[in-house]
């Protein structure tokens, strides 16, 4: 796999062991966003729908080879997608690029934007996976520099409230605040993403979901929250006796009372959604005026 450094940008299709973006400190430099994780590229599509981004690359990648990805979105449309953002001059696709390791695909490169949307394996490996992705995009970006992941909310179920899920499962089964924490990243914002019962989809009807081994949709993916995490000086010293102490089973995680698990998202000084309304929803976060 290439580390990408000393190459030109170059703005087609490429796998891993192609040219990657050039990017130094010179501010006439335009910022990259970076996208992890595509699958079938309809967050690159919706994300330029909803944004121009004139004064900025984008390079979306996937993990899976390109002949892969075809294959398995190849009823979405994903052949004539692909053509038409190869045809966008400051988009690049590539393939075979590993989340949890792009500082060896893009030595000496930095990103002032991160995106990762619905990162899932299993249980005990999702865990794992945020907490190298975060690693490894520390090494990528610079202080002020942002990642904006977004994970699946599970409904309330009558024995617990949607809010108890998300702390439970963002928490504790994704590891968010952890993973973040300790590659030196602050949480400063959360957003929704999608919202079934208020018919709210952020990045409007392009971007579908899709499971990670197959062109379907989970349900619970219609309602989602985007997490925005801000690269900080130094790592922030995780606070270990805020946590319930536990141990994951091989196959499944045990029960608990929620209560245990109040803490795990207690930084989230901004859970208030705040960005939701028209008035208010600028996607400041998103923009081409965002430094």
């Amino acid at each position: 796999m290439s580390t990408g450094n000393n190459h030109s940008f170059t703005r087609k299709t490429t796998t891993a062991s192609d040219d990657s973006p050039a990017t130094n400190n010179n501010s006439s430099v335009k910022k990259t966003r970076l996208l992890v994780g595509e699958g079938d590229f309809s967050f690159t599509d919706a994300l330029l729908e909803k944004h121009a981004f004139t004064r900025e690359e984008i390079i979306a990648t996937e993990l899976r080879s390109k002949e892969d990805t075809i294959r398995l979105y190849k009823n979405d449309g994903i052949q004539r997608r692909l053509r038409y953002l190869e045809k966008k001059p400051n988009v690049t696709i590539q393939f075979e690029i590993d989340a949890t390791q792009l500082h060896v695909h893009y030595k000496r490169q930095q990103f002032h934007r991160v995106y990762f949307n619905f990162p899932c394996t299993d249980i005990l490996g999702t865990l794992k996976m945020l907490r190298g992705f975060f690693q490894s995009a520390a090494k990528v970006q610079d202080v002020g520099h942002r990642v904006l992941l977004t994970l699946v909310c599970l409904p309330g179920d009558g024995k617990k409230t949607a809010d108890d899920q998300r702390k439970y499962w963002h928490g504790y089964v994704y590891g968010m605040v952890n993973a973040s924490q300790s590659a030196g990243y602050r949480l400063i914002q959360k957003r929704r993403f999608n919202d079934s019962e208020k018919k709210f989809r952020r990045y409007g009807n392009k971007y579908v979901h899709r499971l990670t081994y197959g062109p379907k949709s989970s349900e619970h993916a219609k309602d989602a929250r985007q997490y925005v995490f801000e690269r900080e000086q130094r790592s922030v010293k995780y606070r270990e006796n805020k946590i319930y102490k536990i141990t994951l089973g091989s196959t499944a995680l045990p029960t608990y009372p929620m209560r245990k698990f109040e803490h795990f998202l207690e930084d989230m000084t901004t859970d208030t959604d705040a960005t939701d309304t028209d008035a208010t929803d600028t996607d400041a976060m998103d923009t081409d005026n965002d430094t």
